[in-house]
């Protein structure tokens, strides 16, 4: 029987969430371990409170990567927000036909950052919908800070970036592009209360006044998910290998869709 593991003793799950990731569990035929991280001890999370990670078969194991350092300031109820989001990635890549991005040779930064990028921003779309199905805010704490100072920097005139510093300019306008088709997709998809809305709304107002270059980049994107019906796997794998193209990535970057049920035991 498939287990759901917490790799700490000092985290207990609610009574929501564990049975929230044992639909998920029961669903991928997959294990759910979460890791918990010193920090800055692992360079996938990079700055943010967790991520999913891919393990193709043979492996039985759904893995969600948590950073310990940043979780202690968050509430527990944002913790689990944060392990219900990543599960949900898995659900997609693990059960639903959603393909995994593999790098079809060695990667560099700029690479590795640019296909995650491109990946979040459809998939979260479709994550946040299962989250709001499942009575999750699809929004969650953390997104609501990280967009207020988004707005903030743009404001002021400077370029959005996860890592400071960094002299790479493809890299940045890439994060910014990132930061503005999340909060679009925010405005587009889910009915937010007017005190949610408010500055996911002032921040591509003024992203829009601020960063033309990088909206233009945006549109091309937003055009690609709007023509492409990313809640199915097919358009949504559709959509991201138009992305790829769009980004030069297509020779790097393959997508592996995974048989649900059917790994080796």
């Amino acid at each position: 029987m498939n287990e759901i593991r917490d790799e700490t003793s000092t985290y207990a799950r609610s009574k929501k969430l564990a049975e929230f990731l044992e639909k998920i569990r029961d669903e991928t035929s997959r294990e759910i371990v979460i890791e918990w991280t010193n920090p800055g001890s692992n360079p996938k999370l990079s700055g943010v409170p967790g991520r999913f990670i891919y393990d193709p078969p043979p492996s039985r194991v759904l893995r969600v990567l948590m950073d310990s350092d940043i979780c202690q300031h968050l509430k527990h109820s944002d913790i689990e927000e944060v392990i219900a989001h990543e599960a949900t990635h898995g659900l997609l890549i693990y059960a639903k036909g959603y393909g995994a991005p593999v790098f079809k040779r060695h990667a560099n930064h700029i690479e590795e950052k640019s296909t995650s990028y491109l990946f979040s921003m459809i998939d979260d779309i479709v994550v946040n919908t299962i989250l709001q199905d499942a009575k999750y805010s699809p929004l969650g704490s953390v997104y609501l800070l990280m967009v207020k100072e988004d707005r903030d920097s743009i404001r002021k005139g400077e370029i959005l970036y996860e890592e400071q510093p960094s002299d790479d300019p493809l890299l940045k306008n890439r994060w910014t592009v990132y930061r503005y088709v999340t909060a679009w997709s925010y405005l587009k998809y889910f009915m937010l209360e007017a005190h949610y809305r408010r500055p996911i709304r002032n921040f591509v107002r003024i992203f829009k006044k601020k960063c033309p270059k990088q909206l233009e980049m945006a549109n091309q994107i937003i055009e690609v998910v709007q023509r492409n019906n990313i809640k199915s796997p097919e358009g949504r794998n559709s959509a991201v290998n138009e992305l790829l193209k769009l980004w030069g990535l297509e020779d790097l970057v393959r997508l592996e869709t995974v048989s649900p049920n059917k790994e080796p035991p």
